[in-house]
């Protein structure tokens, strides 16, 4: 009696299964997709469409400086729908942007915007924010 080796009998399960799924597969079920000239006046449903677009759809927007423990103090615009914040990004308003000298900014600082201030979303909304008024121990006493 010979020997099949593990290797040979997957093959031959796998030319078997491959033999029985050709001889129950017809020709005829396939169906060929016709020509279309202009596929956008044929196109199927759109509605996702929709959908795609109105995902970064925002009410309003505000700026705010975003200093999240380092010094960068990014200029940040912060995306609002039905009040929450939904998404942040740059503000491109560096070149904009004076102090109180008189002092203007270049437009090459735009845009400005690290992963800390991207994250500050998730600061805003999470479980471990600021919900009240803190005060040190020994500043009370």
């Amino acid at each position: 009696m010979q020997e099949i080796t593990r290797r040979e009998f997957v093959k031959m399960g796998m030319a078997s299964m491959a033999g029985l799924f050709l001889r129950g597969l017809e020709l005829s079920s396939l169906q060929f997709v016709p020509e279309v000239d202009n596929p956008l006046d044929s196109y199927p449903e759109r509605g996702w469409e929709k959908i795609y677009r109105d995902q970064f759809r925002y009410d309003s927007t505000f700026h705010f400086l975003c200093a999240p423990n380092d010094t960068h103090n990014c200029l940040l615009r912060a995306y609002v729908k039905n009040g929450v914040v939904t998404r942040i990004g740059p503000s491109y308003g560096y070149g904009k942007a004076r102090d109180v000298y008189g002092n203007q900014a270049s437009h090459r600082w735009d845009p400005r915007c690290c992963q800390k201030g991207l994250a500050l979303v998730r600061r805003f909304y999470g479980p471990r924010r600021v919900k009240n008024h803190f005060v040190r121990k020994g500043f009370k006493e």
